[in-house]
Order: structure tokens, then sequence, then C-alpha cells
């Protein structure tokens, strides 16, 4: 085998580690996300199921989903999206719904109107600190972790 050869072999490799690497954390990640998206009462998991995920291109505006407390057409579509990521590819995930920036960044009437146990200081209690921000924050552990079970 060529040196030239043998550095194509390793490239590939390592394109493929870092492809698999991209993935396995962001399931996780979009995962965590979904999960951690409060579900209300009057929506009953709306904007759960409502993270859209896509490749390459933003998804288009607007509520796409039913309801769903488990949120798993939102899960089944980014781990796919995620699964067929390639190098190169801009993996896209957003959600629509006018109250997501309300549940990710707070904003509720402070004091609450109606569904007084729902929220504090104008927070989801299910989401205080949102759900994008502290998951996203997780994400150097998470590809760390992936990384070191790869050795």
């Amino acid at each position: 085998m060529s040196f030239k050869s043998e550095i194509e072999k390793a490239n590939r490799l390592i394109e493929t580690d870092i492809v698999e690497i991209v993935q396995a954390a962001g399931v996780q990640v979009t995962r965590k996300i979904i999960k951690a998206t409060p579900v209300g009462e009057k929506f009953g998991g709306r904007a759960r199921n409502n993270w859209l995920s896509s490749l390459n291109v933003k998804p288009t505006a607007g509520s796409r989903r039913a309801a769903s407390k488990n949120g798993n057409d939102a899960i089944v579509e980014s781990t796919n999206k995620l699964l067929s990521l390639k190098l190169g590819d801009k993996f896209h995930f957003f959600n629509y719904l006018p109250y997501i920036n309300v549940l990710e960044f707070g904003r509720y009437p402070n004091p609450p109107k109606g569904g007084k146990d729902k929220t504090k200081g104008g927070f989801s209690k299910q989401a205080p600190r949102g759900m994008v921000r502290v998951n996203a924050a997780k994400w150097k552990t998470i590809v760390t972790t992936i990384v070191n079970r790869k050795r």
C-alpha cells in the first residue's frame, strides 16, 4: 500500500468517526431537548411534538403535528435525519410554535393568569431554565463521552 493510499484510508476513517460522533451526540441532545419541553394540559404536548428536523434546508414554518406527551414523532424525525447525516450536511432543528420562546426564556405573566401552579416568576416550572440552552450546554460532555467510548 502506498503512503498516499494509507493517508486516504486514514482520512476516510477519521471522517467516518467524526460523522458517527456528531450523529450520536445530535441524537442525544435533540432527544433531551424534546423530552425537556414542557407539556401543558391545554395543548397536551403540542410544543414537545413540534420540534422539526431537516438536513440542508430549514423546515417549513408552522406546526405540523398533533400533540404528543412523549414527543415520539419529533424524536423519530430528528433521529432519522441525524442518522442520515453526511460530512458537510447542515442539520436544522426548529420549533415554530408561537409560544416556544416563552417556554425557553420565560416571560409568562407574573403573577400568572390561571394555571397558577404551572409557572413561577414568569417561567414554566417544568423547564425553569429552558430546554434548549440547558441541553445544548451538555454538547461537549456528550461528545467527550462518545469519543472516550470509541477509544
